[in-house]
């Protein structure tokens, strides 16, 4: 049977991996690349992927002989490397060509996604070869910078939002976990994948995108690999390693409350600059008050940063003075009172008792940052390393080779679960990395697949780190220079 005639069956859904055409089995590896998409106005909208969309629009259709896809962790996207060949007259792949690899049929998929690149080679007269790499659907979620906050709405509702916005064509299967209801969600100038793979972190979930271009929100124990590591198995190049240097189990994280502030100066006949009794964060308004007279607010500006010439006063926050600029020194009975907030030094600390007890404190000091501006924002910070550091992390990686025609319920992914059981260790891990190649073919239809795998301890569940935890917070009384005395 010729390639031409396999394609012809792949296409019209009968040479399904399986599945005999005339007492042959189609294992091999299909490609699918071809502008099925249109641009919009909205951006970019795919018409649909399946089998009937593929005829007549040009695409390129063909059997390889050789993949290497690759994925880094779950906020990598995954890619695709291979050949192809085509005859001139033909039409040559173009960046940003939907491609579909795809094992005998086009519906049983390994890869999904856009052509980044293609280099060409002539190969005689009539024949060029293109050395293609690929980018996975959630290359899209890529191209655009979000800002936004969400307040009170629940996760799945969120990464529904940034979906619509950032790709209107992928398909969501978001039902099955709606997700923790977020108090405050900011997106920062972020793209949608990093929006999306946060909020389900924050929620105990995975994001990912398959290659069917399906976006998925689940938890992590519904994601298992479909094998375990066991000394039953063989696995190639097999190590496991476990290190605690960075073992962390008690975490101080120093930060600043911004509460309402009201503070007042007294002028003098003399005084120009006014020293104030804390440094404020924030001033939104100056008043002069004075015996008598009804309360009059004054023109302020922020000392150094701007042209305040014609400005009342300027506010020096840098050393918490008030300068008097256009205005006429303040005399005996006048008052300026300034409204405003001020930021209050406090520390908290964080503990993971059941770490504790196993191994002794191992303590981590995090500094105050500009962005821990409440109570709420210095325990994420603290439950991240937490949740990260508390046990040793162990790490494991392998080999593993199957025939071609076992790939599909066996491919693996970044985030996936897989059960260590060998020798004395028996432990849940969360795939980290993972490398495919399809390897050169034993005969005319048997192709073999290697993954390359890294795992590591999966991370503590944030919410049994937060049910294990004790806090501690402290206040310091003194605004300007605070000394902190730590209790356990």
């Amino acid at each position: 049977m010729s390639d031409a005639t396999r394609a012809h069956y792949a296409v019209s859904g009968v040479g399904v991996s399986g599945m005999m055409v005339s007492g042959w089995c189609d294992t091999r590896l299909l490609v699918q690349i071809g502008p099925y998409w249109t641009p919009t106005v909205s951006g970019m909208m795919v018409s649909g992927l399946g089998t009937s969309d593929y005829t007549g629009h040009g695409a390129q259709l063909q059997y390889i002989d050789g993949l290497n896809v690759k994925q880094s962790g779950q906020l990598d996207v995954p890619t695709a490397e291979f050949s192809i060949v085509i005859q001139d007259g033909e039409r040559a792949p173009q960046h940003g060509d939907p491609v579909v690899i795809a094992i005998g049929t086009l519906s049983a998929r390994v890869f999904g996604g856009w052509l980044q690149s293609a280099k060409m080679t002539p190969l005689g007269v009539n024949r060029r070869q293109y050395a293609c790499r690929a980018v996975g659907w959630a290359e899209s979620l890529q191209h655009l910078l979000i800002e936004s906050t969400w307040r009170n709405r629940w996760a799945r509702e969120i990464v529904r939002e940034v979906l619509q916005e950032a790709a209107p064509w992928m398909e969501t299967d978001l039902e099955i976990e709606q997700g923790t209801c977020i108090t405050e969600a900011v997106a920062d100038l972020e793209t949608p994948l990093v929006v999306c793979t946060r909020l389900a972190a924050q929620s105990g979930l995975s994001f990912w995108v398959d290659a069917q271009r399906v976006a998925h929100f689940a938890r992590a124990e519904m994601l298992p690999a479909s094998w375990d590591i066991t000394d039953q198995e063989r696995f190639a190049n097999l190590t496991i390693s476990e290190d605690s240097s960075g073992l962390v189990n008690r975490v101080m994280v120093r930060y600043s409350q911004v509460e309402a502030l009201t503070q007042s100066v007294s002028g003098d006949g003399e005084t120009r600059e006014f020293l104030l009794p804390s440094v404020p964060y924030e001033v939104t308004a100056l008043v002069l008050q004075e015996p008598g007279q009804p309360d009059t607010p004054v023109s302020f500006g922020r000392h150094y940063a701007e042209d305040n010439s014609e400005q009342d006063f300027s506010i020096d926050y840098s050393r918490g003075v008030i300068v008097t600029r256009a205005h006429p020194i303040l005399t005996v009975g006048q008052s300026l009172v300034l409204s405003g907030t001020v930021r209050i030094p406090a520390r908290l600390t964080r503990c993971h008792q059941a770490s504790i007890e196993r191994y002794g404190f191992y303590d981590l000091l995090i500094e105050d940052r500009d962005g821990l501006l409440c109570l709420e924002d210095a325990r994420a910070v603290a439950d991240a390393e937490l949740a990260a550091h508390a046990e040793p992390h162990l790490t494991v990686s392998y080999t593993r080779t199957e025939p071609l025609m076992t790939l599909l319920p066996q491919q693996l992914r970044p985030g996936m679960q897989q059960r260590l059981q060998y020798w004395d260790y028996d432990r849940t891990l969360t795939v980290r990395k993972c490398t495919l190649t399809v390897l050169a073919p034993a005969d005319d239809h048997r192709l073999i697949f290697q993954q390359d795998v890294s795992l590591g301890t999966a991370p503590v569940d944030l919410a049994e780190a937060i049910a294990q935890t004790t806090t501690a917070t402290e206040r310091v009384i003194d605004e300007r220079s605070a000394t902190e005395n730590y209790e356990d």
